[in-house]
């Protein structure tokens, strides 16, 4: 077996969809790290083996006891020795003669899917959270850009960008002045400060499509923005001074107020959907979207995710498919949360023609 450890992106997605497993196909997901060690309803590594075990032991495969430790062992490997930064995910794909393994943004909850095909729909959540942006750091002893996205954090060296406030504040080699208070000196020093960063930074970061973040206690931040004075920028003030904060932790809180994720994106296409009733370009029932999946007549499908699923998971397979066959002809899969589309609907979809 080969293991290509990676980043998931859609091209790999869409590949994935395009396999054609002679066996079964084994999809795990798991939550990160961080969740892992503080969310007690995410099963251990031992369980999901276990379910990987026995959906391969029993039901329609029944493999020879060889194979089953194989591929069993494939996932234990991967689960308990790949390391991967606290706040990923991880979806890991096994056939008979295979093994990959992505990081990805954080499912909703861990899954094992054993089945005709690979489990997709939480990988395409995870493609479809990608996003790109600009973070600045600010802070006494910290002045930093990075360049991110859903997986990364990516420092940018800038030119002229002080390495902290002392080294931008003119105070320290001035004369005392009795007639200006030290607060008044204060800010004045962190004027020059913020002026300074903003004029350093370059002109893709200043004038570019990618959002900036600016991390910083409130006043920091809010005097950054009054200098700045250019669209697009988004204030990361809720955790204090970035100084006590690792970048992989202000990266994930940048994501969140930025409010990158499927939820508002899925809300607006169930709006789309729901103004479409009565026109013949929805379809609600799985034999249909499967059909116009395999067709390629889907536009979009949606699909319910719940929060917590059986290990391994119950989902229909009608589901599993049209999700596969939807990457596999270029539609767009988004994933909701359950009950959004329906009480007890798991996938709806609108379709080109």
């Amino acid at each position: 077996m080969t293991a290509a450890i990676v980043h998931l992106d859609e091209r790999q997605l869409r590949r994935l969809a395009k396999l054609t497993p002679s066996g079964p196909a084994v999809s795990v997901h798991l939550p990160s790290l961080v969740r892992a060690r503080t969310d007690p309803a995410v099963p251990s590594s031992g369980a999901l083996a276990r379910a990987v075990r026995s959906s391969l032991s029993e039901g329609p495969w029944a493999l020879d006891d060889g194979t089953v430790d194989a591929m069993t062992d494939a996932v234990v490997r991967v689960l308990e020795t790949y390391e991967r930064p606290a706040e990923d995910g991880l979806a890991v794909f096994v056939t008979q003669d295979t093994i990959e393994t992505f990081r990805i943004s954080e499912p909703p909850t861990a899954r094992v899917h054993v089945g005709d095909h690979f489990d997709l729909a939480p990988t395409a959540a995870a493609v479809a959270r990608h996003t790109e942006f600009h973070l600045l750091v600010l802070s006494q002893h910290r002045t930093e850009l990075y360049r991110c996205d859903e997986h990364d954090a990516v420092r940018v060296p800038v030119p002229g960008l002080p390495h902290d406030t002392a080294e931008a504040f003119w105070f320290l080699d001035r004369e005392p002045d009795p007639m200006v208070s030290p607060k008044d000196l204060r800010h004045a020093d962190l004027d020059q400060y913020v002026s300074i960063v903003d004029h350093a930074l370059p002109a893709e970061v200043r004038h570019g499509p990618l959002p900036l973040v600016v991390a910083g206690v409130d006043h920091v931040a809010a005097r950054f923005q009054a200098v700045h004075r250019e669209p697009g920028l988004v204030l990361l003030t809720s955790l204090g001074a970035p100084d006590r904060v690792s970048i992989g932790t202000l990266r994930r809180a940048a994501l969140g107020v930025l409010d990158v994720g499927d939820t508002v994106h899925g809300s607006e296409v169930i709006e789309r959907f729901r103004g479409l009733d009565g026109t013949g370009r929805t379809v609600t029932e799985l034999t249909e979207i499967e059909q116009a999946a395999a067709e390629g007549r889907l536009d979009v499908l949606l699909v319910a995710l719940a929060d917590h699923e059986p290990i391994p998971t119950d989902r229909d397979p009608r589901v599993i498919a049209a999700v596969v066959d939807a990457l596999r002809t270029g539609s767009t899969v988004i994933t909701v949360a359950a009950g959004s589309i329906g009480e007890e609907t798991a996938a709806v979809g609108i379709v080109r023609f």
